[in-house]
């Protein structure tokens, strides 16, 4: 029961870690990157647990496959980000704007 404790919060953090960490703070993210870094992390999560489960893969040095996930789903919300268009100014809202700032 602790593993799949374990589990279920590693590949929660992978997920929303990088979203929250770049989406609230960097006024660049935009809703297209958030989505492409969520899916990222899921679709790779999922590729880990079956190569896991039923190829019998292992990670160097037996390091859990949400530590590899994390930094790669970070890294596609920062491209997604270049690549897309951010919402100007007047479309965020001005409780999200003052949250920003601080």
């Amino acid at each position: 029961m602790a593993i799949l404790g374990a589990l279920g919060w590693g590949y929660f953090a992978s997920a929303l870690v990088p979203i929250l960490a770049i989406g609230l703070n960097w006024k660049r993210a935009t809703r297209k990157a958030a989505i492409t870094g969520l899916s990222i992390a899921l679709g790779l999560n999922i590729v880990f647990l079956i190569l896991e489960q039923i190829f019998k893969f292992k990670m160097p040095y037996g390091m859990p496959s949400y530590v590899l996930v994390l930094p790669l789903s970070l890294l596609a919300i920062i491209s997604a980000s270049f690549i897309t268009k951010s919402a100007s100014e007047d479309e965020i809202d001005s409780d999200i704007r003052a949250a920003m700032k601080l």
